[in-house]
């Protein structure tokens, strides 16, 4: 019911509006509680690292039997080493920001099957409104053209709102990527169903929930932007 009230074609009016200002209050006390209980959590990170890995791997399962076609998937963990070079090299040297501490890149065969993945895992593995905004990259999807010549898309166009305004200002600069490097990138805040664990956390309560949120890096790119990238100066090494 809450979120019918807060789609585009009831219309706009007090009762749409009025719903959508309780939804993002539901989404923020939701997500403040979930930061709280991972702070208070006596739980070793790797373990939620883990878990978070068993859920990508069981999505990407999914998509390969609805049809998607991946070509590889690989999990990396930033060492410790790994994270000094990178704030070392950047302005701005606060570790907090350091979003790629867990990072999963996803080959497709092809761009459609890329873009069949990303729907995916908007609907299968994180919201679209956990993505952290300002960290996002993408120089593979042409998204009013995917529009235009989708049927069942092309609907849809007039309804979007437009995101990611001055964001290319804020965009970082990362010296260790060649300029002919080219993916799909973002960092989302992934929910962790934490049930089993919460009775080791003092004085937990019901309406403290169950879920954390543990930041996350993807990388989704086509196995040809995947070959062009390996070579010159793209070649990470």
């Amino acid at each position: 019911g809450l979120f019918a009230w807060c789609a585009l074609h009831i219309g706009p009016g007090p009762a749409q509006a009025h719903a959508c200002m309780l939804l993002k209050v539901m989404h923020v006390v939701h997500h403040v509680a979930g930061r709280e209980l991972l702070f208070r959590l006596p739980v070793a990170m790797n373990e939620l690292f883990h878990r978070i890995e068993t859920r990508v791997y069981d999505t990407v399962d999914g998509m390969k039997a609805a049809g998607v076609r991946i070509a590889e998937l690989a999990a990396s963990r930033k060492t410790p080493d790994s994270v000094l070079t990178k704030l070392l090299s950047r302005s701005d040297s606060l570790a907090a920001e350091v979003y790629d501490r867990l990072r999963f890149r996803l080959v497709t065969e092809t761009l459609d099957d890329a873009f069949s993945a990303l729907v995916f895992l908007t609907r299968h593995l994180l919201p679209f409104n956990y993505v952290v905004p300002g960290e996002s990259r993408n120089d593979l999807i042409d998204l009013n053209r995917a529009l235009e010549r989708d049927a069942r898309l092309s609907g849809m166009a007039a309804l979007l709102q437009s995101v990611g305004r001055g964001a290319s200002s804020r965009q970082r600069v990362n010296l260790f990527s060649g300029s002919g490097f080219r993916m799909i990138n973002f960092v989302a805040d992934v929910p962790i169903r934490v049930e089993d664990l919460v009775s080791r956390v003092p004085e937990h309560k019901v309406s403290d929930g169950a879920v954390v949120f543990l930041l996350t890096e993807f990388q989704v790119m086509d196995v040809e932007t995947a070959a062009a990238n390996s070579l010159g100066e793209n070649n990470h090494e």
